[in-house]
Formats: structure tokens, sequence, C-alpha cells
């Protein structure tokens, strides 16, 4: 059987050879191509591709920006008319609300679809209907701590910070870009007395829709909260709660330590994203951290002076 193979492929061989030798030549001629194009084509006097660029290149007016911004460390920006592209501005040191903490996990993007910018498509894309006007007013744009807004030199879609047609101040400014600051900012962590409750994100929404529509009474971020408790029990209201204070001693990407001084047991809110992995600690105490808001996070603290730290421990990094 073997004979017979061997005698019916032996007429066949000397094509092979020739295939052979064709591969082999084809993959030289293949590879000298790859040669010409990285060494000749590719070069600087052969314009035959696009002029590459940086997407991340500083542009002319970061510097000022970075000053300006400097002056509140823990306050958040936002870009109009292209000139903070999301997602990119944590490269240049800045903290953006067009994907906040570097990440956008749904929580965030249904607090931004719902209180934000309706038509918002993705974490990529600034928010074409977002009203810059009455921004500067909307509780629930100063929640995210937003105090510097940067937008093209002359553009007349500026925030009004009064309700008339006065505008948030320029601060800085040169012939590309202005830089509003908004003032009225929320902090980044702060003591509310007054909670309503929520069973998930969805009943979040509704009630924070009809807090906002309370004309009678209207929804006061600083003194408020809607918490989803889960499980576990709300501290009593306490009227006093917005007189105690909360600052922030450390801020690190997966760290932060609050001093909090609070008139009697109530509620830290730290407006940072609500993200699993999260873990926090009051004088040393593991205690659950609360959806607040929808989309931030809330603590509950005792009276008195106390240390919380907040850091980022995923089981993933846990041994």
């Amino acid at each position: 059987m073997l004979f017979r193979s061997a005698v019916a492929i032996a007429p066949l061989l000397p094509r092979m050879a020739v295939w052979g030798r064709l591969v082999r030549l084809g993959g030289i001629v293949v590879a000298a191509m790859v040669v010409l194009e990285l060494g000749l084509f590719a070069h600087s006097a052969w314009p035959i591709y696009a002029v590459r660029s940086d997407a991340l290149a500083a542009p002319s007016w970061m510097p000022l920006l970075q000053r300006t911004a400097s002056e509140a460390p823990a306050a958040r920006v936002i870009g109009l008319d292209g000139r903070l592209t999301p997602d990119t501005s944590g490269v240049f040191g800045l903290q953006s609300i067009g994907a906040i903490d570097a990440l956008y996990p749904a929580r965030y993007f249904d607090y931004v679809r719902a209180f934000l910018e309706p038509t918002a498509v993705d974490r990529f894309s600034e928010w074409p209907g977002f009203d810059a006007r009455n921004a500067a007013r909307d509780p629930m744009f100063l929640l995210t701590g937003t105090r510097w807004l940067v937008q093209s030199a002359g553009a007349d879609a500026w925030p009004s910070l009064r309700g008339d047609d006065s505008p948030a101040p320029i601060v800085a400014a040169d012939d590309l870009i202005a830089v509003r600051d908004l003032e009225r900012a929320l902090p980044r962590a702060f003591l509310v007395g007054r909670f309503e409750s929520a069973t998930g994100p969805t009943q979040a929404v509704e009630v924070l829709r009809a807090r906002l529509a309370d004309r009678d009474a209207p929804f006061d971020p600083l003194r408020e909260a809607v918490i989803e408790p889960g499980s576990a029990a709300l501290p009593a209201p306490c009227a006093e709660a917005s007189r105690g204070t909360a600052r922030i001693r450390a801020y690190q990407p997966r760290r932060v330590e609050i001093e909090v001084d609070a008139p009697c047991p109530t509620m830290l809110v730290l407006t940072d994203i609500a993200f699993p992995g999260w873990v926090a600690r009051v004088g040393g105490d593991d205690v659950p951290i609360h959806p607040a808001n929808l989309a931030f996070r809330g603590i509950a603290v005792p009276a008195g002076r106390s240390n919380v730290v907040v850091a980022y421990e995923p089981r993933s990094f846990r041994n």
C-alpha cells in the first residue's frame, strides 16, 4: 500500500518543489514591501498618509485652565464647544463631569439622562442639548460640584447665576477660550439632615423628580438627600445637620479621608460615584455606603467628631 502511494506521488514532487520556491519568494517580496513602506513611504518626505498627531496633546490654552482650576482642586469642570472632550481632561489633572471619576457607570449615566442632558448618548460625545444658561441654578447640576465652565471665547451661551441675564463671571480668558466661575458649586462632601428612602435607582429618580417639582418646598441638596438604604435604618431627621462640617483631608484615586464634625447622628454625602468595590470606615469601623441622590455616596455618621475613610477595595484586590 505504501509502495503504491509513493509511486503515485513521485510525479508530483517537481511541481511541489517549484511551488515551495514560489512561496518562499513571495514571502521575501512581502517582507521587502513592508520594509519599503516603513522606511520610505511613511517618512515625512513621502506625504501619502494623513499627518499624525497626538490626540491628547495639550492645547495652547490648557495651562490657563489648569492655573485657574488649581484655586479649587476639588471642584469639577465642564467644557462646551468641544473645548474639553469627555474622557480626556483627566490627562491634564482636571476632573470633568463628562466622565466623572473616569468612569461612566449606569447610575451616573441615568443621572445625566434624567437630570442634566436627556439627549446624552454616550460618554465620548458632548451633551448636545445641555442648557448652560440654567445649569448654574439647577440643584442637580450643583450636586456634581462643577465650578468651572470652559467655552469658546465670545460664546453667547453663558450660565446665569441669579435668574436674570447676568452671566457667571469670566475669571480667565485668552483668544480661544473663556473660563467662567459658577461660584455656587457644592462641596464634594457635606452633611444632610433630611432623608427620603428609595428602594432602588428607578424609585430614586421618581422621588427626586417629585421633589424637584415641589415649588412650595424646593429641593435643597445641601440639606436633604434621597437614600437607598437597603435593609439598614436611616438616621432620624436632624435640622441642625447642615451646621456640621465635613472637610476632605486627603483625596487620592483609591482613598478619600474626610474629617466630620456632626451635631447629631446624620448622613454624610460624598459626591463621588456609587460604585461596587468601595468601602467606608467611620472611626475604624466598617459601615455601608448607600447610594445617595441616585448616583453618589451616602454614609451614616455619629454625632461628634469622626474620621471617615472611603477606599477602593474590591474583592479582586484582596488576598
